[in-house]
This record gives structure tokens, C-alpha cells and sequence, in this order.
């Protein structure tokens, strides 16, 4: 992302006419969606040399499709998908759930399955007849009629560890009298269940592509849902929304037509999208893809943490190393100094001991692999990355992070001197403490601290009231 340069493109936008029908398509070609090499005058002249052109219809596929429920959560996927709608965090998450947990209401929260086993799968009747008895979740349950029973989706032994999906226990509540976290959660895995015994969503898709002076493609593509199926518990919510549904006319490959006009549209190719607190969880259940060298380890082998303490890694490099804007995350200078300290391919820093560390540890399980030599191992790898560090501590020059970070930490000015007065991790001090010996020092510690917005209100508030005595 920040090696990205940002690349100026057109599209170019044709309206075309076959007999009585008309649809819009967008210019490609096989090496790209965009046009990069063009003015706008030029493309002006080539929409109009298009108009001049027979446009032929090449080719028309349609295709049904199918997408089945969602199979049940474990906590990372439920985690991620609290963060999606609710901006909720990780540790938030795992907060609500365990207080559900602790009501009665939901199974083991740190579940790392998203299936049952038989025997659970046959609460599953009573757990729908329980919320078809809640007036939020009756028309919902209607639709309830599958039979998830001998479904291998969802009921799976061979895929249940130690815990199974985290679902809705057999005791009943009313989710209004809940805290309204505790509510949303709750609501997500009922909705999970009940989708569960939904149909299938199937939908059309049609793609038509149009030859123009027998060389240019122009391509248009459309949805048509035939069973709104399970898609229809999650009306209301974002992210899991129906397809849009955009209808093709009914054209025959062969066709031959006109493209009446064209528009021109300008954009910019776009860097990677930033991480949002839910991604992070996703990347630490699989990792792989940003490995440029797995080895010969499965994905499975990879994970980071497990579902019990991820969001607690998660808290810990919010809190430290990087700063969380419109549930967004952003690198802070500490973040910085920390990972090119390290530098790269350590083996702090590399997935792939993460792997193999966990790839031991279960010979030793097995009674193949030696604890005393795991751990002396591990000693000796520890004393080799802190004289490494030792030793490349010399070659560090990290002025402009450590300018980066003095600024953000700066809360106030001094009332003694006016120099800026530092936030430290139990008080606050005055800056020109080395160079003027200034003695301003409040070991009160730092109020509002944790205000993940990065705003310090209330740390301002209160050096504020300092000020205002007279301190």
C-alpha cells in the first residue's frame, strides 16, 4: 500500500440497440477492464468511430447459481462478522459472547468448530420452536422448514475438536432484555441457525458481450434472483444483502445492432483496501496468502493464536502499535520503529515459525519430539535475536519515528516553562526536563488513555483543570 502509485483511466460506457432492446456495456479487453492509454479527446473520436461501426452480438452465457446458507460460527468468524456490521472489536465480541455464555444462553464462546455433532443437532427443533415463540424471529421462522439433520455442512463429527459451533441453547429469553451488545450477538447466531434451515438462494446471471467492427468488445452482465432463499433473514444488514438485480433484454447471439452513444467516464486505479479490525482476525486464521513461501506447511498449520487469544493480540497492538479510525487500521510510528527494528525475515516476524513451533508441539503430544529440547531451543534462539538486535541497535536511526511519536504524546504546554508537556505511561512531565531542569511532573497517570478514537478528551479536559488551579 504505500509503495502504491495511483494510475489515471477512462471506461468507456456504449448504449446499443438490437431491434427493440436496448442495454449498456462497458468497453474491455483481454489484458484490461480500463482504458490507460487514451486522452480524453482521443476517446471522444474512438466513441464516435464505434457509432460509425456494426455492432454484432458474440456471445450470450447464462448461468444458474446457487448459494447455500452460511454455515454456523466458530468465534473468529463471528467476530469477523460482528465487525463488519457493528464496528464491534474482537475483544467486544468475545465480551458479549462470553456473557451469553455465562446466562445460559449460548455454547462455549472460544469454539474454533463450525459444526455439530449428532447430538446437538437435535436441539435444533427446539431451538426453533423456542424462537418462532419471539415475535422478532415469527415470520423469519416460516421459512425454517429444512431438515439439517444428515446435512454434512453442518452436522460433522469428524469436524467437531473439542468444542462444536457456537449456536443457541434451550433455554429461552427475550434478546429485548438483553444489553444491546449481548442483543446483536445473540440476534447473529439465532439468524445462523435459522438461515441454516432455509433453501438455497438462486439466482441467473446472464454476461452478453458485443463485437464492434468485428475487433472491440464491449461487455454487459446481469442478475436475476429466482428464490430469494436465505438471503431473506438478513434483509436490513449490509453486508449480506441481496444481489442487485439488473435484467438483460432478450437478445440471440448474432444480433445485429448500432451503439446509438457513448459515455465517457475518468477514475483512478485504487490502492489495497486497509485492514479493518475483523480482517485481522481473518488473516490470523489464515495467514497463507501473505507468505511468499509457505514450505510444505497446510494453511491449517499457520494460524496465528488461537480463537481464545487473538482478540487479546489484537487489543495489545491497538493499544501500542497501531491506531483504529472508522474501525480502520492505521500504522503508528511505534508500529514502525518496532517492524523495522526486527527488519525482515526474522523469525519474530515470520508465519512460518508460528508452524513449525505448533508442528513440534505436536510430536511432543505424540510422545515423537523432546519438551527439554523444545525449550532449549528456544532459549537459544531467543539469546541469538537479542545480540542481533544488540548488535544492529548501532545502524538504527530512527529520529524521524521518535519526532512522530514525541508529537502525538504532546497534551499540553507547560505552565512553568511553555515548552510541551509529554504524556508518559503513568504521568505527565514537562519536555525541557534535560535542558532546563524544569520540575514539572504529575504522577497522577494518564486519564482516558484508552479512547480509541485517538482524541485524548479527557486527558485534555483534565490537564486542563490542572491549569485552571493554578498547578
Amino acid at each position: 500500500m504505500e509503495n502504491f502509485i495511483s494510475k489515471p483511466y477512462f471506461d468507456l460506457i456504449g448504449e446499443f440497440q438490437f431491434g427493440e432492446a436496448k442495454l449498456n456495456a462497458k468497453w474491455f479487453s483481454n489484458e484490461s477492464e480500463h482504458i490507460f492509454d487514451m486522452d480524453e479527446d482521443m476517446l471522444e473520436a474512438f466513441s464516435k468511430y464505434c457509432q460509425s461501426q456494426p455492432a454484432i452480438v458474440n456471445t450470450i452465457k447464462k448461468e444458474e447459481k446457487k448459494n447455500r446458507p452460511p454455515i454456523f460460527y466458530n468465534l473468529s468468524s463471528l467476530q469477523m462478522h460482528a465487525n463488519r456490521l457493528y464496528g464491534m472489536t474482537p475483544a467486544n465480541v468475545l465480551g458479549f459472547a462470553q456473557a451469553l455464555y455465562d446466562k445460559s444462553l449460548i455454547t462455549y464462546p472460544r469454539s474454533d468448530s463450525q459444526h455439530l455433532t449428532p447430538g446437538e443437532a437435535s436441539w435444533m427443533p427446539v431451538i426453533i420452536k423456542n424462537l418462532g415463540e419471539l415475535e422478532s424471529y415469527q415470520d423469519l421462522i416460516k421459512g425454517a422448514t429444512r431438515d439439517i439433520s444428515q446435512d454434512k455442512r453442518y452436522v460433522d463429527s469428524d469436524k467437531v475438536s473439542d468444542h462444536y459451533a457456537i449456536i443457541l441453547t434451550e433455554e429461552k429469553v427475550n434478546p429485548l432484555t438483553l444489553p444491546k451488545g449481548e442483543q446483536q450477538i445473540y440476534d447473529l447466531i439465532a439468524k445462523s441457525i435459522i438461515a441454516a434451515h432455509y433453501q438455497d438462494y438462486i439466482y441467473d446471471t446472464t454476461g452478453i458481450i458485443i463485437t464492434v467492427a468485428e475487433k472491440f468488445g464491449f461487455r454487459s452482465c446481469g442478475t436475476l434472483v429466482k428464490e430469494e432463499g436465505w438471503k431473506k433473514i438478513y434483509k436490513g444488514l449490509s453486508t449480506n444483502s441481496a444481489e442487485e438485480e439488473i435484467q438483460l433484454p432478450d437478445i440471440k447471439e448474432g444480433e445485429v445492432g448500432t451503439m446509438l452513444s457513448g459515455q465517457i467516464k475518468a477514475g483512478s486505479t485504487n490502492p489495497p483496501s486497509r485492514f479493518s479490525l475483523g480482517d485481522l482476525v481473518k488473516i490470523m486464521c489464515n495467514p497463507a496468502p501473505y507468505c511468499a513461501d509457505k514450505e510444505d506447511f497446510k494453511n491449517s498449520e499457520l494460524q496465528l493464536g488461537t480463537e481464545a487469544t487473538r482478540s487479546g493480540i489484537v487489543s495489545i497492538i491497538t493499544k501500542r502499535y497501531v491506531n483504529v479510525s472508522k474501525n480502520l487500521v492505521y500504522m503508528l510510528p511505534e508500529g514502525r520503529v518496532l517492524i523495522e527494528a526486527l527488519g525482515e525475515n526474522n523469525y519474530l516476524t515470520s508465519v512460518l515459525t508460528s508452524g513449525r513451533m505448533e508442528r513440534y508441539l505436536k510430536q511432543i503430544q505424540k510422545g515423537e519430539g523432546s519438551v527439554s529440547s523444545f525449550v532449549k531451543r528456544t532459549e537459544d534462539i531467543t539469546k541469538e535475536i537479542v545480540e542481533k538486535l544488540i548488535k544492529d541497535a548501532a545502524s538504527w536511526n530512527f529520529v524521524e519515528y521518535a519526532k512522530d511519536i514525541q508529537k502525538a504524546e504532546v497534551v499540553g504546554l507547560c505552565k512553568k516553562c511553555g515548552a510541551p508537556v509529554l504524556e508518559r505511561e503513568t504521568f505527565y512531565s514537562c519536555s525541557n526536563f534535560k535542558k532546563t531542569n524544569c520540575d514539572f511532573r504529575n504522577k497522577q497517570g494518564c486519564r482516558g488513555k484508552t479512547d480509541q478514537k485517538g482524541e485524548h478528551k479527557e486527558i485534555v479536559y483534565y490537564w486542563s483543570n490542572l491549569f485552571n488551579k493554578g498547578i
